[in-house]
């Protein structure tokens, strides 16, 4: 139960050009969150109504502690709700599918096909290049706001002026009596 929570969190919006299903992966499958529709008038569902419902939709999506964002749909709904994500929030972390079905019909083909998971981890991965990159660009600055090897990050956990420690797998295991008691602290 600890580990799941330590999980990051992958919010999924499976949406169409009627309506969107906002949910939250969970360890056990997905938790609906919120379900939004969007105000249709046939030919004139005008861009400021499709604004208006790509808004409550990242609105929804926000409130909830963002980590990152998977969109799935069918049809050009999704495909203009990436467009509007590009302009309101060009770092957000998110990745687009094209699935069948909307509702929990839909969350439940992502997770048949496994395009859940595969999002979660993707976008683990991108989180943690971003942390690798922060600290090569601070080592290569010799900053002092950045340091390496066991020696150094030993001085540093005792001077409680860690705000991230990043250790590799390898490092981990060949080291393991001396990084886990550091990590730890």
């Amino acid at each position: 139960a600890e580990k799941a929570t330590l999980q990051p969190k992958l919010f999924v919006v499976v949406m169409d050009d009627e309506e969107a299903t906002i949910a939250e992966l969970k360890g056990f499958g997905f938790e609906a969150k919120t379900k939004i529709f969007a105000v249709r008038q046939g030919k004139q569902f005008a861009e400021e109504k499709e604004g208006k419902y790509f808004s409550e939709i990242l609105k929804a999506v926000q409130s909830s502690g963002i980590e990152s964002l998977l969109v799935a749909g069918m049809g050009f709904a999704p495909d203009n709700f990436r467009k509007y994500l590009k302009e309101k929030i060009p770092k957000l972390n998110a990745s687009f599918e094209s699935i069948n079905s909307v509702g929990i019909t839909g969350l439940n083909e992502l997770l048949k096909r496994g395009i859940a998971l595969k999002a979660l981890q993707e976008s683990e991965a991108v989180k943690e290049a971003g942390l690798v990159e922060e600290l090569l660009k601070e080592l290569g600055k010799n900053s002092s706001l950045a340091v390496y090897g066991i020696e150094e990050i030993e001085k540093a956990v005792n001077a409680r002026a860690v705000k991230e420690l990043l250790v590799s797998q390898k490092a981990f295991l060949e080291n393991r009596q001396v990084l886990e008691p550091l990590m730890l602290s």
